[in-house]
């Protein structure tokens, strides 16, 4: 039997919905069932119990992996926290006066700085109510203003869970109990019966580097049942933790922008003011003659890159940002880029370094921009020029935008953005214009293969080594998309290397701003071909 510890912040038993966690081995194993509970809730107070699971079965578990479970649970925020390290499902109650402070840093950034001009556009925006009903936190994502649009409820349980899931394992069951006892409870009334899902966030750690991996499952209603985690094939035990989550939504998006730009923008840029002030945007940028452009990915911010840049390129480098949309389709970025280097910076010559779908927009404004006699070169970073199976996904609304997210790990500030993880559980579920291009097959990415050269491209593509540290949202069910192929856990490596010059290193999708071999190639390339 493995144990599941359970945190409960001091409500009564019978207000939290019970879980049933169920694992299934593909072959029965010696002296065991193919389908067995692995598991139950052993309930305490608050956090207060989190030596608890230190007295887990360690049989099987690679040499720390308990460790950097608790750890990270103890230094988490699951709200303000801005890493994986910071933000795992076992956190404490939420820090209402650590997000207060986020919510002032961001909206002062919004009112001041260059970047200004960008924080007028209306549109979606995360609201954080501060405050609890019965233990469950809860928080509102709406359209602007007007939530009579578009207007969702999102409230996560005090109950959380731990299990160790047994090496033989490799799908785990999540089944709720009593789910109708706690709709009343944290405000989710009759009327919002059948707008309501319920989910778990869950986060696994395996294997002797930590692959640790993210997600959210949703209720199978025809199953009765939360979902299901698949692992990978692994020697050891690892660890699954996860907290119930509840989601009640109503309307659609009036326009299909990114809802969580205004507030990422904000966040980096109360987080470097230094880069966003030596690094201005292109759309208001002076005139320069050689320039180098942070273009960013898939709900993200050219900020890492632009900082990286700074520090990686000689000190009288002009850097510059493309701060956009990637909701909107990859057409429409590549012409707001060409049109404003063109327009705003007039540049003689102009070098795009662009992370994944970001590579896709510099490749087409390269193309653009040569049309208007810019020499323009690319450098792309784990860019899916062929496109990532990932897009494919059936749950590709809500699991396949997080599965392909352009977040990058930097030295200056946050991974993943406050206001894009707590609207990514409740946004709507068709994937817009901008990110279903991405997929295999799509009609861009074929227009790109005949129209568009790939001459001037350096094409960086990583594959994730067996046995190192890694972290992503991409589970076993995900990755077997990928057939085996070499990937950076976002983007098949062939995909990443399929236009110009290739460049292959050991890394995953979110790492590349901190790989030795591609921090030396961006100053090889400031020494060979920049002139300042």
């Amino acid at each position: 039997m493995v144990q599941v510890v359970g945190a409960l912040s001091g409500e009564p038993v019978e207000a939290i919905p019970t879980l049933q966690v169920r694992g299934h081995a593909p072959v029965e194993p010696p002296g065991g069932r193919r389908d067995d509970e692995i598991g139950y809730p052993l309930l305490f107070d608050g956090g207060a119990g989190m030596e608890t699971v230190l007295g887990l079965g360690r049989g099987g578990l690679a040499p720390g992996l308990v460790e950097r479970a608790v750890t990270e649970a103890r230094q988490s925020d699951l709200f303000t926290g801005t890493d994986p390290e910071h933000w795992s499902p076992l956190a404490g109650y939420p820090d209402l006066a650590a997000l207060g402070a986020l919510g002032a840093r961001v909206e002062l950034a919004r009112r001041a700085g260059p970047d200004a001009a960008s924080f007028r556009e209306t549109g979606p925006a995360v609201r954080v109510d501060e405050g609890t009903n019965n233990g469950w936190f809860t928080y509102r994502v709406s359209q602007g203003r007007d939530e009579r649009a578009f207007s969702a409820q999102v409230a996560l349980s005090p109950d959380a869970f731990v299990a160790v899931v047994p090496a033989h394992v490799d799908e785990v069951f999540v089944i709720p109990e009593n789910r109708d006892l706690v709709r009343e409870p944290v405000g989710f009334g009759p009327s919002l019966s059948d707008d309501t899902e319920w989910g778990v966030l869950w986060r696994t750690y395996a294997g002797e580097g930590t692959d640790v991996v993210d997600g959210v499952l949703r209720t199978a209603r025809e199953r009765g049942v939360f979902g299901r985690v698949r692992l990978a094939a692994r020697r050891g035990a690892a660890i699954l933790v996860g907290r119930i989550v509840m989601i009640a939504s109503h309307g659609a998006l009036k326009h299909r922008s990114d809802p969580t730009r205004r507030d990422r923008l904000a966040e980096y840029s109360a987080a470097d003011r230094e880069t966003v002030d030596t690094c201005p945007d292109v759309s208001y940028a002076r005139s320069y003659d050689d320039a180098v452009v942070a273009v960013h990915g898939t709900m993200s911010c050219a900020v890492p890159i632009a900082a990286t840049l700074r520090e990686l390129l000689p000190r009288l480098a002009t850097v510059l940002r493309f701060e956009h949309d990637t909701w909107q389709p990859l057409v429409s970025n590549a012409d707001e880029l060409a049109d404003a280097l063109v327009r705003r910076v007039r540049p003689r010559r102009v070098t795009l370094v662009a992370h994944s779908r970001g590579g896709l927009v510099a490749r087409h404004a390269m193309h653009l921009l040569r049309e208007q006699g810019v020499e323009t070169t690319v450098i792309s970073l784990g860019t899916p020029y062929l496109g990532t199976p990932l897009i494919g996904t059936a749950e590709a609304g809500r699991r396949g935008l997080q599965a392909v997210l352009g977040a990058l790990r930097w030295a200056g500030g946050p991974f993943v953005d406050t206001a894009t993880r707590l609207a990514s559980l409740a946004l709507p579920r068709v994937l817009p214009p901008g990110i279903a291009a991405m997929q295999e097959g799509s009609d861009y990415l074929g227009l790109a293969r005949t129209a568009l050269g790939s001459s001037g491209v350096t094409a960086v593509g990583g594959s994730t080594a067996e046995g190192a540290d890694s972290w992503s949202f991409v589970d076993e069910s995900l990755r077997q998309l990928f057939l085996q192929q070499p990937n950076d856990r976002v983007v098949p490596q062939a995909s990443a290397l399929a236009v110009g010059t290739p460049y292959r290193i050991e890394c995953d999708h979110f790492s590349y701003l901190l790989d030795p071999d591609v921090r030396d190639l961006l100053k090889r390339y400031a020494t060979e071909r920049l002139t300042w």
